[in-house]
């Protein structure tokens, strides 16, 4: 269940929700005794302090805005950059900058160059991970590219690396698409 921290209590207790439901005034609608919703929102946030209740601009990696016409957009910038230092920190060098996450003459699946030592699979892996969660996160432009690429993680070779940093090297020069 959620969790709601009281408002002004020193010691710090929480409840539950199945807690703040039994101090909600209640009636009766077809035999079930119900909370009363009518101004739910403002007896909470009267009686409790509640995290997070403000305007969302940042969740899970997304971050959100309103465009000028007040839209809801979303785009995965933060969670972006933090991979991008995540490859520095791996390869020592920022990735090149590329126009598209692939070759559009790439075949990963005739791929004949040596097979990547456990180490390096494991960072494969790990690369792999990050770009699925930024198609998660609504970089679902790159999602055919992430599953290709996604199919050799078990066992990928040199060149599945290579095409997987030139695909960073696209999310990197790429961080302001939105949806």
């Amino acid at each position: 269940p959620d969790i709601w921290m009281r408002a002004m209590n020193a010691d710090g207790t929480v409840m539950s929700t199945e807690d703040l439901k039994k101090e909600l005034p209640a009636y009766t609608y077809e035999g079930v005794n119900r909370p009363i919703f009518d101004g739910y929102y403002e007896y909470v946030r009267a009686k409790f302090k509640l995290k997070g209740s403000s305007e969302i601009n940042y969740l899970l990696g997304c971050d959100y805005w309103r465009d000028d016409d007040r839209v809801l957009c979303s785009a995965p910038k933060q969670y972006l950059e933090k991979m991008e230092v995540e490859y520095e920190r791996l390869f020592g060098e920022k990735p090149r900058k590329s126009r598209a996450p692939m070759d559009p003459n790439a075949h990963p699946e005739l791929d004949q160059s040596e097979f990547l030592d456990d180490e390096e699979t494991k960072i494969y892996q790990s690369l792999i991970g990050s770009a699925q969660w930024a198609i998660s996160l609504g970089r679902i432009d790159v999602c055919v590219h992430v599953m290709t690429l996604g199919s050799f993680r078990a066992k990928p070779r040199k060149g599945h690396m290579e095409a997987m940093k030139k695909f960073y090297g696209y999310l990197c020069r790429m961080k302001e698409a939105t949806i």
